[in-house]
């Protein structure tokens, strides 16, 4: 038996060592005349790649098979026989178990019913001779940081426990996938997706690092990859469990050889028994990335050899342990592309950035995971990176690289201008004809136009290609002198140039400066094309909607939908568009049904255009219709859809934008909002805090967006209990919006709403009413005494004067505020069951129980409608019904 078990053994860890594309060849080599000794080593291949995948540890060694094997020898006749095994139905704490999911070298792994919580979960049963103690031990000390990674590139930790026979269990979120390297080897991801999903798994990394957590096990079976394009690609899984199972991080000692790691992607720091930081874990990073990019995993560390450059190893055959690994060819197939092209794409900066991340020395890596994803980033986008060494040569080069077609174009306009120049002087000296000549050349110089007009288009941190901020804002100055001195006499060419001018400043949140050249362009517009003049009128809409003038805006939408229903056939994009922003314009005036009609077709458009050009990416306004619909359908509560929307918004505008752009940050707002709203303050916080990162780095902290995403980022920390880290978040918002949009904008109702929660939850009541007395008072004025926003701020009025022991007076404010919302928002709204419930409170306060039932158990019908029985809203308002009932019956038995 140990003579059979050898062989199969020594054959299991050199296939193991293969790419998996290989291992079918060896396995017909070595196993050609033994076709059962194949059997049990590819049955310990299926076992280690599920143990891989959800146990995240070594799984050399431990074997599926060895139960049969062992029960066999003890003449017990099944492996179920064998003591403590677990079987698919036993219950281990509050976890029913469904089935195997794989095993390692830290015990087992299944998937399992969380009969408390009606979820599934991925159960985790370490194997005998762990300290159990300990391990409980360390969990408890960890639990509260474990528990703050709420980041959805991490598959959180959710429980710990222990079997009867001593061993420990870990329930963690159950995930699904593939590892890393074998799903973008399957999916024949290119170089640049392969480094979208590295770049998903630096950032879960980082945001782990920020909260003091080290992974000390990353490698591409800890990294799950989806195709589903949601908003995260990638799942990192045990995050903490190193540190849990690591004895040494906090004095316990436990057997020797426990400390968890993966020797092929362990740092040299690891190996040698030294601390774990957050440079071991970003050595770790740079092996994931060197196997992602090349195809072969570097040398380990213990080898003491550094790794060639990435371009070098993806160009040649590499030999492990005397087994060849993947060819140059089969490399560059499974990326898409041929052995020359891939070692160019790789040759440069990411040899140089994955070099850096596997230093030996930890001082010569990047210190973070943000560093290197930071890096690539810049690699990406086409900027030097912080690796290589600084020359006006390399600023050069990646200038050229980041903007090719600019480079051209400018060389085109260049000559055409000398030409302009040349045409301009023979005029003064030219007869008559020469001059209409002349005249008719410029008409042909469509080109230098369309140069122009895509110079000042990248003025727009909204465009797909941005320059620099600064130097932006200078060209639109020049621009619009242009267009007053060099166009006056061309109404056509000026109306179009002004509208590019109008959108760019509108797109830097200078609407001030944006509105009277757009109101100019749809002026020079009168009595041209009707689409044409339909176009300058949408975007004149759309500055005024941000600027608060929601009439006016409406009624050109109006205009600009019925002219293009006149003049273009369905579908078309531009038909799509006019319908999105007339349902953009009913929203926000609280007409839900009627925008979402409008927005359901705009999407049907959208996707009908899709379906007849199945391989062109996606448009970019699908993203924005997506957007807008799931912001209104949640406005009813199918919040199902709306976040369905929402992450397929987000995945069209990364695939058109990049992942930087603050068109991304739009829909990363739009979702955290939603998930505020359902209470997910935690699962909103990773999304909202992106979409600030993108915004301030985009457009600068000055921009109206990032005033709005300090608003919900606040709103975020409050529901979180947060308080001291909302307080200035709050106070940036409220002066950024009060700077962007002028006191009496309703947009400052808006954050100073937000802002009364927080000094509510504070305490400050005398303070939160002043905030909402005056939140009230620019609603009314800028909306009108019925809207929506105007009865969402007298509910937060009247809690305001409630939670301060005014309760008589909180009542008839809750009363108007039911009435603006009741007929506007229908009974199962969200805003109207909680205010429902506030309602009732108050009358149960007043001793007026008899009136308090019904607003209470209408609260809770709807509560429990849209969040189900265990909410925390819908438990609250069950709370508060049995409670009044608590204190109403005795009186009423009396």
């Amino acid at each position: 038996m140990s003579d059979r078990w050898h062989e199969i053994d020594t054959l299991f860890d050199q296939v193991l060592d293969l790419p998996v594309a290989e291992r079918a060849a060896f396995l017909d080599a070595a196993c050609a005349e033994n076709p059962p000794l194949r059997a049990e080593v590819e049955s310990l291949l299926a076992s280690a790649e599920a143990g891989a995948r959800w146990l995240g540890e070594s799984v050399e060694g431990f074997a599926g098979p060895l139960w049969d094997e062992l029960a066999t020898a003890l003449g017990e006749g099944a492996p179920e026989a064998l003591p403590g095994r677990l079987r698919a139905g036993d219950v281990v704490g509050s976890y029913r178990l469904v089935r195997e999911l794989g095993r390692g070298g830290m015990g087992t792994v299944w998937l399992a019913d969380d009969e408390r919580l009606g979820r599934q979960v991925a159960l985790k049963v370490v194997k005998r001779g762990m300290d159990t103690d300990a391990v409980l031990a360390r969990f408890r000390a960890e639990q509260r940081i474990l528990a703050s990674l709420e980041h959805p590139g991490i598959a959180r930790l959710y429980d710990a426990g222990a079997l009867p026979d001593g061993r420990p269990f870990l329930a963690m979120a159950y995930a699904e996938g593939e590892p890393l390297t074998q799903h973008a080897d399957d999916h024949r991801l290119d170089v640049d997706a392969r480094l979208a999903r590295l770049l998903d798994v630096a950032d879960a990394v980082a945001y782990a690092h920020q909260r003091l957590v080290v992974h000390r096990d990353l490698k591409p079976a800890n990294i799950l990859a989806t195709a589903d394009g949601g908003t995260r690609r990638v799942t990192l899984l045990d995050f903490g469990i190193a540190k849990l199972l690591d004895a040494d991080s906090d004095g316990v000692q436990t057997r020797p050889g426990e400390r968890p790691h993966t020797p092929a992607y362990a740092a040299p720091e690891q190996l040698g028994g030294q601390p774990a930081t957050t440079a071991t874990d970003v050595y770790a990073l740079g092996a994931v990335a060197y196997e992602l990019l090349t195809g072969h995993r570097p040398p380990p560390a213990s080898d003491g050899a550094p790794p060639a450059k990435p371009s070098v190893v993806a160009g040649r055959i590499e030999t492990r342990d005397g087994a060849p690994q993947a060819s140059p060819e089969a490399v560059a197939q499974a990326r898409g592309t041929t052995p020359e092209r891939l070692a160019r794409r790789l040759r440069g900066d990411l040899d140089t950035i994955l070099l850096k991340a596997l230093a030996a020395d930890p001082a010569r890596r990047y210190p973070t995971a943000d560093a290197f994803a930071a890096d690539l980033r810049r690699h990406r986008d086409g900027f030097p990176v912080a690796a290589r060494p600084d020359g006006a040569g390399y600023r050069a080069r990646t200038f050229v690289r980041r903007h090719r077609l600019g480079v051209a174009m400018g060389t085109v306009a260049l000559l055409a201008l000398v030409a302009v120049t040349v045409t301009v002087a023979a005029q003064q000296r030219a007869t008559e004809r020469a001059r209409v000549e002349a005249t008719a050349a410029l008409a042909e110089a469509d080109e230098v136009t369309a140069y122009l007009e895509g110079l000042f288009t990248a003025a727009d941190p909204f465009a797909v290609e941005r320059q620099d901020t600064l130097r932006a804002r200078d060209l639109l100055a020049r621009g619009v002198a242009a267009a007053e001195r060099d166009l006056a006499d061309q109404p056509a060419r000026r109306a179009r140039l002004l509208g590019v001018l109008g959108r760019a400043y509108q797109g830097l949140g200078r609407y001030a400066d944006a509105e009277p050249l757009l109101r100019q362009a749809l002026a020079l517009r009168a009595g041209g094309p009707p689409l044409a003049r339909a176009e300058a009128a949408a975007h004149l809409a759309t500055l005024l909607q941000s600027r608060g003038a929601a009439a006016e805006a409406e009624a050109l939408r109006r205009e600009v939908l019925a002219t293009r229903r006149a003049h273009l056939a369905a579908p078309h994009a531009a038909l799509a568009m006019a319908l999105n922003d007339l349902g953009l314009a009913a929203a926000a005036d609280a007409r839900y049904d009627e925008a979402e009609l409008l927005l359901r077709e705009a999407l049907d458009h959208h996707r009908r255009l899709a379906a007849a050009q199945p391989e062109a990416t996606p448009h970019a306004d699908l993203a924005s219709t997506q957007k807008n619909l799931a912001d209104v359908i949640a406005e009813s509560g199918q919040y199902d859809e709306a976040e369905s929307l929402l992450l397929a918004s987000i995945d069209t505008r990364r695939a058109h934008y990049g992942d930087a752009h603050p068109s991304v940050a739009v829909g990363l707002q739009s979702l955290a909002t939603l998930l505020r709203d359902v209470g997910r303050h935690a699962d909103a916080e990773p999304f909202v805090r992106e979409a600030l990162a993108v915004n301030r780095a985009a457009l600068g902290s000055d921009h109206p967006h990032v005033a709005d995403n300090l608003n919900l980022l606040g709103s975020v920390l409050r529901g979180q209990d947060r308080f001291a880290e909302a307080a200035p978040v709050f106070d940036e918002a409220v002066a950024r919006t009060r700077a962007h949009r002028g006191d009496r904008h309703p947009d400052v109702a808006n954050v100073l709403n937000t802002y009364a929660g927080l000094l509510i939850a504070q305490g400050d009541h005398d303070r939160a009413e002043a905030v909402m007395r005056e939140a009230v008072a620019i609603a009314r004025e800028g909306l009108g005494a019925e809207h929506v926003m105007v009865g969402l701020n007298l509910a937060r009025l009247g809690i305001v004067l409630h939670d301060s022991g005014a309760v008589a007076q909180a009542l008839p404010i809750y009363r108007e505020a039911e009435a603006i919302l009741e007929p506007q928002l229908g009974d199962g709204h969200l805003h109207v069951a909680l205010l429902r419930g506030r309602l009732g409170a108050s009358l149960a306060d007043l001793g007026r129980h008899a009136e308090a039932e019904a607003p209470l158990r209408a609260s809770l019908d709807a509560l429990e409608a849209l969040h189900g029985p265990d909410h925390d809203r819908t438990r609250h308002a069950q709370a508060a019904l049995d409670t009044l009932y608590a204190a109403w019956r005795p009186a009423r038995a009396e």
